[in-house]
């Protein structure tokens, strides 16, 4: 009869061993979803804060509202920027080859010739022959919102200043600057990116740009 209807009686150390495999790979599945999970969040996490200073300009712009999310307040006030494309006819730019490590490479100078706090300036360049034709481009921040040990994070750029930029490799050091060939001919066209200017100078009075607030807001 049972060969018939077509069931088959297990023992009950087969039904022992194969309840417990079931549930090995019940807490397998769930343990892999639980790590799954856990990896993404992290990685998202650690996305947000490297693409800060991974050295492209892509990564902050992309992860800069994100991040600024996660910041403490005292940050959130230090960055309280804002995008201004009129100011940047305040700003003075040139970018020339010069000797450096050896070799010619990119330099940029930066003049603030007007009376705001620039807290993030991205500058384009573009490397062109005699004919026009583009032998490649170079994106640097030349203004950040703060100055660490980094050198892509400068620290913003205040009002009457100038500043000196080589083109760096990144924090992580994963991009070589570009160096002009012997018998090598090419101009540098300049292009701003990016560009914003810091609100708090403009709240306090200008009594003390970029200077950090406590807790109680004065």
């Amino acid at each position: 009869m049972d060969a018939m209807n077509g069931h088959a009686r297990m023992s009950p150390l087969t039904a022992l061993i194969l309840g417990v495999f079931g549930v090995l790979g019940v807490i397998i599945v769930a343990g892999t979803a639980v790590a799954v999970v856990a990896v993404n969040s992290i990685d998202t996490s650690v996305a947000q804060l490297t693409g800060l200073v991974d050295g492209t300009v892509s990564g902050v712009l992309d992860n800069l509202p994100e991040a600024l999310d996660t910041l403490p307040e005292t940050f959130e006030k230090i960055l309280n920027d804002r995008r201004d494309p009129p100011y940047a006819d305040r700003l003075e730019i040139e970018a020339r080859w010069a000797a450096v490590d050896g070799a010619q490479q990119p330099v940029i100078t930066v003049v603030n010739h007007g009376d705001k706090v620039v807290s993030m300036l991205a500058v384009r360049l573009a490397f062109l022959d005699q004919d026009g034709n583009p032998h490649g481009e170079w994106t640097e921040l030349a203004a950040t919102p703060v100055a660490m040990e980094c050198e892509d994070l400068r620290g913003p750029l205040f009002p009457g200043r100038t500043r000196y930029v080589t083109l760096s490799g990144g924090c992580c050091g994963h991009r070589r600057p570009p160096r002009l060939k012997d018998g090598e001919n090419l101009a540098i066209a300049v292009e701003i990116a990016e560009l914003r200017v810091w609100n708090g100078y403009e709240q306090d009075g200008g009594r003390t740009a970029l200077a950090v607030p406590n807790r109680s807001g004065n």
